[in-house]
């Protein structure tokens, strides 16, 4: 979705989350990160070497709310690569992340009953979790805050190629709400 520039409502936001999804913090591990962001690159379709503009890369056959970003980390995802091999430069805290590092990781409790491929959050410790839906939250947060202007392109799709693409194809598909 995107939201013109100006005055947002509390309909905009609640647009923007459309589930009737609950907040949690679960106990979880670097590998758990990269595992699942390999599983959300399945929403694209590869490439041959560096040669991306004439293909569609947005794969149809994984449905939109399936595929995740991570935040708190910096990552990329290279479509050049085989699926389950496209997590590239995940970093946190400007260091590589390690595989056995301990996270508290956020998800819904969509994702951390293991739905569509999530697995790795299955059985997962739940430290906190928020009892109102998302979407409640996200219009609450955003009474007093601002929405950001711009991403903060913490992660990004290589080769550039195929940003490119991708950059064209959401462009002809994303409606603006007003």
């Amino acid at each position: 979705a995107a939201i013109a520039k100006g005055p947002v409502t509390v309909r905009q936001i609640a647009a923007l989350y459309l589930y009737d999804n609950e907040l949690y913090a679960v106990e979880g591990t670097g590998k758990a990160v990269k595992d699942a962001l390999e599983n959300a690159a399945r929403y694209f379709t590869g490439c041959q070497n560096t040669a991306c503009s004439n293909t569609p890369l947005i794969n149809t056959a994984v449905i939109g709310y399936n595929f995740d970003m991570a935040q708190g980390v910096t990552y990329e995802l290279d479509l050049t690569r085989p699926v389950g091999d496209r997590v590239r430069n995940l970093q946190f805290g400007g260091k590589p992340l390690p595989p056995d590092q301990k996270l508290r990781i956020a998800v819904n409790n969509y994702r951390a009953a293991g739905s569509n491929g999530y697995t790795m959050y299955q059985g997962a410790k739940v430290v906190w979790r928020s009892y109102e839906d998302i979407r409640d939250l996200m219009v609450r947060y955003y009474a007093d805050h601002e929405l950001p202007s711009a991403p903060d392109n913490n992660w990004r799709v290589v080769p550039e190629t195929a940003h490119q693409a991708l950059l064209g194809e959401t462009r002809r598909e994303a409606p603006v709400t007003k």
